[in-house]
């Protein structure tokens, strides 16, 4: 079902930080975006090293929250949490394992715009596996399409359908089990291109190479 045309609204950025470089991929990832009417959720693990020196670089930013996060608090109880205090209609879960073009926001929220669906993000992806050097496509074939599975590191959905679907509180599966739940109560998973997006394997408590990647794979980024 094609709609018509409207403005989209604000989208609520969600991530979890686990260490220092993972705090950094996210915020890279987040500050490239080009979508113009956002906000970034920033879970942080209460254990990662120099987190008064990180506090006080987020200070500089009125777009982005930091929420302290015990590691015996579930990362999906603590979405939930958090979900409840964002601001816009539209929920995207960044993964610090990931690479978001600039435009990633844009394409993933465009499909709202066309379709009914109530969730979005890519079945069809590129995975960059690190020790190999090499870009591999994991599900082709499966872009512009309604599916019953996406990517965990691509979640976008409609906010409008939460509390009826919540995350699971326990720290594995909690996306997976989401989508499952949205499929049994009839909400809509649309996948869209394969685009603007790279899960990368092994990067470990490495720093996300973006220049590299941006040099490497121009034809991925749109």
């Amino acid at each position: 079902m094609i709609k018509n045309q409207k403005e989209v609204k604000g989208v609520s950025v969600i991530a979890y930080a686990h260490s220092p470089s993972s705090l950094y991929n996210i915020l890279d990832n987040y500050l490239w975006q080009n979508y113009p009417k956002t906000e970034l959720i920033l879970i942080v693990n209460n254990k990662i090293s120099d987190l008064k020196n990180w506090d006080n670089r987020l200070k500089q930013y009125n777009h982005i929250n930091a929420v302290k996060n015990s590691e015996d608090f579930p990362i999906g109880k603590c979405f939930n949490s958090v979900i409840k205090k964002s601001k816009y209609d539209y929920i995207s879960i960044f993964d610090a394992n990931s690479y978001y073009a600039p435009n990633y926001l844009t394409d993933i929220l465009n499909t709202f715009k066309y379709t009914d669906a109530h969730i979005a993000g890519k079945q069809t992806i590129f995975s960059y596996v690190k020790y190999e050097k090499r870009l591999f496509l994991v599900n082709p074939n499966y872009e512009y399409r309604f599916t019953n599975s996406i990517a965990d590191s691509t979640l976008t959905f409609r906010k409008d359908i939460f509390p009826r679907i919540k995350f699971e509180d326990n720290n594995q599966y909690y996306i997976d089990s989401f989508l499952k739940s949205s499929i049994k109560e009839g909400f809509k998973i649309y996948s869209s291109d394969r685009f603007n997006h790279i899960k990368i394997k092994d990067l470990g408590s490495e720093k996300l190479p973006r220049k590299a990647i941006e040099e490497e794979f121009s034809s991925v980024i749109v």
